[in-house]
């Protein structure tokens, strides 16, 4: 997805081949054509979260690609509040994790792709899709990244000052921890 030079919004997903070193189209278009989204994969599948339509006009959905059947399928909405735009993610464990740039909330989102199912003469994989929220950052995040298993909340501001710190979640303590600067 994306905007092109035009500025049309449209939903074509690019892979980079290593092999030939170019970007193709390899994957059939997202159902619904976005900009300002988040990408995550796993093993099974590829996910795109929330993301703009129109300046003001958010999407609410997660869309994901499985490549055992080459299709897209909608799950449930986005529960609300959330991020919708313009979010930074990272992956641990199979998890992702998604904030939106310039807020102190941080989410957890695990899909997981289920055996496929056959209905009829089609065969479809069952996807769930379960948020957790965690604990309010003390301050906005700019990134969030991982090392060691560890959830990274990497640089942001309070109002107009930007701010270099970097915080670690703690699971033990159900906390952020200041770790570092950049």
């Amino acid at each position: 997805g994306g905007k092109t030079r035009q500025g049309v919004i449209t939903g074509k997903v690019h892979m980079y081949e290593e092999s030939s070193q170019k970007w193709k189209e390899s994957i059939p278009s997202m159902p619904t054509a976005r900009y300002n989204s988040a990408v995550f994969s796993q093993p099974s599948c590829l996910a795109v979260v929330g993301g703009k339509v129109q300046q003001n006009i958010e999407l609410p959905i997660i869309e994901i690609f499985i490549p055992q059947t080459s299709q897209w399928q909608k799950e449930s909405p986005v529960p609300a509040p959330s991020p919708l735009s313009l979010m930074t993610t990272t992956v641990i464990y199979n998890k992702c994790f998604l904030a939106q740039y310039n807020s102190t909330k941080v989410y957890q989102l695990c899909v997981s792709v289920h055996p496929a199912t056959t209905t009829g003469s089609s065969v479809t994989p069952q996807v769930t899709t379960e948020w957790k929220v965690f604990p309010k950052l003390p301050n906005q995040c700019f990134a969030l990244g991982s090392l060691n298993g560890c959830l990274l909340a990497v640089g942001g501001g309070v109002w107009f000052n930007t701010i270099s710190t970097v915080r670690c979640y703690s699971p033990i303590t159900n906390t952020w921890e200041r770790v570092g600067h950049l």
